[in-house]
């Protein structure tokens, strides 16, 4: 019932309402979604099974009240929200409410239970940590951790007074096996030292040198004998001068020092770092020499360097799969063929190559898909009318005949069957 009272006062109307919510309504709002009445819990419009005695709502993903702990990750639009076990959305996410109660070999105390930050929790005898990523998407136990004495140094580290814990959101958490709590210093996100060893997220990082380690960018750290990239050795790198290969269009994978070149943490064989240079996406060259690099970089035989090119593809069907061409003929380069990546296309004229989609590609005479010949296709009217790349499937058909290619053999290995068969007049 409302009720609404207006006084007239010198010709200036006041209007005074009084509101009287309606039995069950929720009365004290709090943060989150949460509000509680006299006898019942409710997130947003839902009422929850959950005794408001203290209730109390402690972040984005906690709440608790006098006997127990809940873990909510938050649903999306439209989901509901009921008390219970976990259970999985239709999209694939953990959406309903979660009692801790029991979900752990200790039952978690909902007196002393606090949050530490917004993925670390702790009660009198456990510290909890939440990661919001698949596949953990759930609260676990931060084993080893003393609540007692848990110190949090960053966002990414923790320690108590025996052990130091890595626990970067989505990565963590660990412990960071030797590490001394006492002179631990984070570096980074992911380095770390104390006085004795040098670690890359939950590893120690071997033959580091702990006095002179520092990080130089995200992924890369020095000592003064060494050079590391996402905490692994890279082979014979000079630390003094180790860097990312100089250029505007460069991937951030590629470095070079005074004698090499490095894709990730690999020699890039026989390249030259003075020379070395990007021509493509997934092509470079030096002076002597042209590469494809996708998950490695791999030595072109073969090629004219002067008059190699990048074929410039706009299809997301090309992936790693591309073409480079010289003066003579075009390359089909994929890691998907174990032995040799690169491979020339038959009889290929540059000057006419394009790439169709769909993994076919023609010149002014041939068509092909990926790095084999279509036999007797005819470039000028060929056309594709099915594909189903789960299965491998794909169909083309020019003015004499309709072409089905069936991928065939184990996932690693594979190839494909192309069948020609004569279109009726």
């Amino acid at each position: 019932m409302k009720l609404f009272i207006i006084v007239s006062l010198g010709g200036l109307i006041l209007h005074f309402v009084s509101g009287c919510s309606p039995q069950g309504s929720a009365e004290e709002p709090l943060s989150n979604g949460y509000s509680v009445d006299r006898g019942s819990v409710y997130y947003r419009d839902d009422k929850l099974d959950i005794d408001p005695s203290g209730f109390e709502v402690l972040g984005d993903h906690w709440i608790k009240n006098n006997t127990q702990v809940y873990f909510m990750f938050t649903p999306r639009s439209g989901q509901e929200v009921r008390s219970g076990l976990w259970s999985e959305g239709e999209d694939g996410d953990f959406y309903k409410l979660n009692s801790l109660l029991g979900f752990f070999s200790k039952a978690v105390d909902a007196e002393s239970f606090t949050l530490v930050t917004d993925y670390l929790a702790a009660d009198k005898a456990q510290v909890y940590y939440f990661n919001t990523y698949a596949p953990v998407k759930a609260p676990s136990v931060l084993h080893g951790a003393d609540p007692k004495t848990l110190d949090i140094i960053d966002e990414n580290y923790a320690r108590d007074k025996d052990r130091v814990f890595y626990t970067r959101r989505h990565y963590g958490p660990c412990t960071i096996e030797k590490a001394d709590p006492g002179t631990f210093i984070a570096l980074s996100e992911t380095y770390s030292k104390d006085k004795h060893n040098a670690f890359h997220e939950c590893s120690l990082i071997k033959n580091a040198d702990s006095k002179t380690f520092k990080v130089a960018s995200g992924f890369l750290a020095k000592d003064s004998s060494n050079v590391f990239r996402s905490g692994k050795l890279v082979p014979n790198a000079d630390p003094g001068t180790f860097e990312h290969l100089k250029h505007r269009f460069s991937n951030l994978n590629f470095y070079t020092d005074d004698q090499h070149v490095y894709y990730f943490e690999n020699i890039v064989k026989d390249a030259d770092p003075s020379t070395f240079e990007l021509i493509g996406s997934y092509f470079f060259k030096d002076l002597r020499y042209a590469y494809f690099c996708s998950k490695k970089c791999h030595k072109i035989d073969g090629i004219d360097i002067e008059t190699f090119r990048e074929v410039p593809i706009n299809s997301n069907w090309a992936n790693d799969r591309v073409f480079g061409h010289d003066k003579n003929r075009v390359f089909f380069c994929a890691e998907l063929k174990a032995n040799k990546p690169c491979s020339p296309l038959p009889d290929s004229d540059p000057s006419s190559f394009e790439y169709i989609g769909k993994y076919f590609s023609r010149d002014m005479s041939n068509v092909f898909f990926k790095d084999e010949l279509v036999k007797g296709a005819d470039a000028a009217t060929l056309e594709i009318f099915e594909v189903d790349d789960h299965k491998g499937l794909y169909r083309a058909r020019d003015a004499n005949r309709i072409y089905k290619i069936q991928r065939i053999g184990a996932p690693e290995f594979y190839g494909y069957e192309i069948v020609g068969v004569r279109q009726p007049n």
